[in-house]
C-alpha cells in the first residue's frame, strides 16, 4: 500500500508514477495507451485524464491499480 497526498489536477500518469507502478514515464505512457492499466477494475487508456472521486478514487479513499495481469497496487489517498 502506498500513501499519496491528493492534490488538485492529479493525472493518471502522476498517480502511477508516485505509486511506483512503472520504472519511467515512457514505459507508463506506452503501457497505458496499449490498455495495460486498470484503475478500480476499469481499463484506463488516457494517461492525461484527471483523477475524479467515484471513478478513480473509491469512497473509502483508496484506488486499486492493476498493471498487466499480475502487478497489483493499492493507493491510499491522504487529504
Amino acid at each position: 500500500m502506498v500513501d499519496i497526498l491528493l492534490e488538485p489536477a492529479t493525472s493518471v500518469l502522476d498517480m502511477v508514477m508516485k505509486a511506483n507502478c512503472f520504472a519511467n514515464e515512457n514505459d507508463a505512457r506506452r503501457i497505458i495507451l496499449a490498455g495495460g492499466l486498470h484503475i478500480n477494475q476499469v481499463k484506463c487508456t488516457d494517461y492525461t485524464e484527471i483523477l475524479s472521486l467515484g471513478r478513480h478514487i473509491l469512497p473509502n479513499g483508496i484506488s486499486l491499480i492493476r498493471v498487466g495481469k499480475k502487478h497489483h497496487y493499492i493507493v491510499k489517498w491522504m487529504s
